[in-house]
């Protein structure tokens, strides 16, 4: 009796492991706080992907001065936490940037990449915001918008610091 609720426990920690990848970002669409961050476009189009967008979040550009503690070389390649604010025109964006958790408040989760010039530290922040899948056709509009130089307004929900894109708009 004992060996075979060894095996089925074998069995069922892949499968359970399988069904939280595809769960993760569903919690986060349907609990998650809503805010829109301004993006900029990279590449629009895979033909084995479909269309999507590559994008890259203002939000990962942060200035030097939001860093606390004090910024420091070794601190590359660290986990961080971003923390977000509203501005005048209704996006969030970066207003601190710790190497703990906080406890409250709107925060993304990510990681020191590199430092920027014009004294700004570029922050991973995460697969959930590199790219979205639009629905099939409607990239051609969006190419062409990038093409303009336009940006985007990506509505994201967060959870925990975790982020997923939810719409995505051209800024006018």
């Amino acid at each position: 009796m004992r060996s075979s609720l060894r095996y089925l426990a074998a069995a069922l920690l892949p499968l359970c492991v399988l069904l939280w990848l595809p769960l993760e970002p569903l919690c986060v669409l349907t609990w998650g706080r809503e805010i829109c961050l301004a993006a900029r476009p990279i590449d629009p189009r895979d033909p084995f992907r479909g269309d999507y967008v590559a994008l890259e979040m203002d939000a990962a550009s942060v200035p030097d001065a939001a860093f606390r503690p004090a910024f420091e070389l070794s601190a590359f390649g660290r986990e961080c936490f971003v923390t977000l604010a509203p501005e005048p025109s209704g996006l969030w964006g970066p207003s601190s940037v710790t190497l703990t958790e906080p406890e409250e408040g709107v925060y993304l989760r990510g990681r020191i990449a590199f430092k920027e010039a014009r004294d700004t530290v570029h922050v991973d922040l995460g697969d959930g915001l590199r790219r979205f899948y639009v629905p099939e056709g409607t990239g051609q509009a969006l190419e062409r918008a990038a093409r303009d130089g336009k940006n985007y307004r990506a509505t994201v929900r967060i959870l925990r610091g975790r982020a997923v894109i939810a719409a995505l708009d051209v800024m006018p």
